[in-house]
């Protein structure tokens, strides 16, 4: 095959590439818009909003173990360094 119609064919394969993907990203965009549309509709009001638990709420152990204390002393060292 001459050069010539490599490059034509190798051109015509790319703009036939890029335009499935432009098209591909074109549709993922529309649908995830109607998606988006579809679920406001379904979307309630009355829900409660989430409470969020404080520090203070999550139970904390009395003693931590010096191997523990040791390791996060290193960490923090060799972090350092």
């Amino acid at each position: 095959m001459p050069i010539n119609e490599l490059l034509s064919a190798g051109i015509t394969l790319m703009i036939l590439g890029m335009g499935m993907v432009f098209a591909f990203l074109a549709l993922l965009v529309v649908m995830m818009t109607v998606m988006s549309r579809v679920l406001a509709m379904f979307e309630t009001d009355d829900l409660e909003p989430a409470t969020i638990a404080s520090p203070l709420d999550v139970p904390q152990s009395d003693h931590t173990s010096p191997q523990i204390i040791a390791a996060i002393s290193a960490a923090i060292r060799q972090y350092r360094q």
